[in-house]
């Protein structure tokens, strides 16, 4: 609009096509206008949480514990940084694991790690389909594991059972998808 002296724009609208597409024309539209042009980094877990990751998604416990922090602390409607994510991981129980023994300062040491390990907002999308890649082969090899274990401990006539009751957890994670 007529006397528009900034852009302000959402890291979470960048990372949806074909919205992010569009916004990044806006915002060089806007910078050669000599608007002045800010970009939110923050991308918050309900982006995640609508891309269908859950918290075993995440091999590592220590990373499972952190989403699971990161998704309360989120619900709350607080601000998700070190302090809240840690006095979450506290109050969850799970803050000296996360911290390998070194509580709430480990904890926050972590959290701070693992910040500059993420990806940057403009890949969740890759990262997530990492993520969901490999617990699937994951959930994969469990279901394949468990078929082995009850076909070699029981009885042949109920081999259908176990089959059908596989094919129904295959079902289910392939509907994940």
């Amino acid at each position: 609009p007529l006397g528009t002296r900034a852009l302000f724009i959402g890291g979470i609208s960048l990372a949806i096509e074909p919205a992010g597409s569009a916004i990044e024309a806006l915002a060089h539209e806007a910078a050669r206008a000599r608007l002045l042009v800010m970009i939110n980094p923050n991308l918050r877990p309900a982006l995640i949480d609508a891309l269908t990751l859950e918290v075993d998604d995440f091999f590592n416990p220590r990373n499972q514990a952190v989403f699971q922090a990161m998704r309360n602390v989120d619900a709350k409607g607080l601000v998700l940084d070190g302090v809240t994510v840690t006095a979450e991981l506290r109050r969850l129980g799970t803050a000296e694991a996360v911290g390998r023994g070194a509580g709430d300062e480990g904890a926050l040491g972590y959290l701070g790690e693992l910040q500059l390990r993420c990806p940057s907002p403009e890949n969740v999308m890759a990262y997530v389909a990492i993520l969901e890649r490999h617990s699937r082969r994951r959930a994969t090899l469990a279901i394949a594991s468990d078929i082995v274990h009850r076909i070699r401990t029981t009885e042949m006539t109920e081999a259908e059972d176990v089959v059908q009751d596989a094919m129904g957890k295959l079902r289910k994670l392939d509907l994940r998808e």
